[in-house]
């Protein structure tokens, strides 16, 4: 039984470090070993005033695409800096969307453009025809109910600069963030910030990301005519593989939780097991046709791009952990008795936490969306199943 816990506990730590930590790994060893032959890159700030336009994905969203566009159009924009608009693209909506983009585009300031979709409906085919259309140097995919912090363009605008820069991720949190939420994402930023170390992570938070236009026109060319679930994990990572020079910086500020928030994360547990299960196949894509055959054991981006693999997996760790724990707690069994028989105090304590436990995961909605996690995390057959015909997983 020891045996068996230790098989389990060690598969668990692996996985869990190199899904947490292991990019993190990669981008110190890489900065360590380059360190005496950095040369700190001076960019000069860009004379001529940035196109910079935010692309909006939209199906079915009258509730949440106001707050976007409302939260677009109080954002101090810099304006002798950048030439701002917004377009939306409007995939065969049924509801009041469109109204409500024609009702702001009346009543508001904002320069907003908008299409509506005739063609072969999804995300991925909206996403493409927009940055198509799109005439600027720099282009924002956002999501409807993404909510910008309204110093963003004023903080980052700068980074516009950098020629070797093609994607900037600004942090990110879901609106209503409780303290454990929170909290994970605090972790998440400060080692997506150590990962600019290795020219950036390859994985970004899909709500809002930042893109130079002309890179994202070789990436639509990388990408083909297969249909992509995750976008903000295909375009990074189908460049880096691309373009070694080029870098991801994932963009937070100390004095802000977050420089977006996220509206579209709702409390129904059915939406959200439907919404992670549409990100597990859609890593799962990414791991098999772009990580896998372009592994290389002198490549950065694939030792970097190792950590989306064993973050595929992060439900099975979990998995093995409990399983470790379960035959410890077998092949001591009789140790646990005898001492719990003379130390009644440190049972009801047990008890305690157990209650504890199971009170806050009824209580918690962000428990609740954790287990849904889980609960998709260990359906890889069914996402390997889902991928015979991609097409299907149009919008989450």
């Amino acid at each position: 039984m020891l045996n068996l816990a230790i098989i389990f506990f060690t598969i668990s730590f692996i996985g869990f470090y190199w899904t947490l930590f292991g990019s993190v790994t990669v981008a110190l060893i890489y900065y360590v070993l380059n360190l005496k032959f950095l040369n700190k890159q001076h960019i000069e700030e860009k004379k001529t005033k940035i196109k910079f336009e935010v692309l909006i994905a939209a199906y079915n969203e009258e509730i949440n695409l106001p707050y976007t566009l409302e939260s677009l159009e109080s954002l101090d924009k810099v304006e002798e800096k950048i030439d701002f608009s917004v377009f939306v693209g409007l995939d065969h909506c049924t509801d009041n969307t469109l109204e409500k983009v024609l009702d702001f585009k009346a009543k508001n300031k904002l320069k907003l453009h908008y299409f509506e979709n005739e063609g072969e409906r999804g995300k991925w085919f909206i996403i493409k025809q927009l940055i198509l259309k799109s005439e600027a140097d720099w282009v924002a995919l956002t999501d409807c109910g993404a909510v910008w912090n309204q110093e963003i363009l004023r903080l980052l605008y700068r980074k516009f600069s950098d020629d070797l820069l093609f994607c900037l991720a600004p942090s990110y949190l879901p609106d209503k963030a409780g303290i454990l939420e929170t909290t994970y994402w605090r972790m998440e930023q400060f080692l997506r910030t150590i990962e600019n170390n290795s020219k950036g992570s390859i994985m970004v938070h899909g709500p809002t990301v930042f893109y130079k236009r002309e890179i994202l026109l070789k990436a639509i060319e990388l990408l083909g005519t297969k249909h992509w679930i995750n976008d903000d994990v295909a375009i990074p990572l189908v460049i880096r593989n691309h373009r070694a020079d080029l870098k991801i910086e994932y963009a937070a500020s100390l004095n802000h939780v977050a420089l977006v928030r996220d509206k579209g994360v709702v409390s129904d547990v059915n939406i959200e097991l439907r919404r992670r299960r549409r990100i597990l196949i859609g890593n799962l894509q990414c791991v098999l046709d772009i990580i896998l055959p372009s592994f290389r054991i002198n490549k950065l981006i694939s030792w970097t791009s190792l950590r989306l693999v064993t973050k595929l997996l992060w439900a099975y760790w979990i998995t093995f952990f409990g399983l470790g724990l379960l035959f410890l707690l077998l092949d001591q069994y009789q140790v646990l008795l005898d001492y719990f028989k003379t130390h009644s105090l440190s049972l009801y304590t047990l008890l305690t936490l157990l209650i504890l436990s199971i009170v806050a995961m009824i209580k918690s909605n962000y428990l609740h969306r954790l287990f849904m996690a889980y609960i998709s995390g260990l359906q890889i057959h069914k996402a390997i199943k889902a991928l015979e015909n991609p097409k299907k997983i149009v919008w989450s």
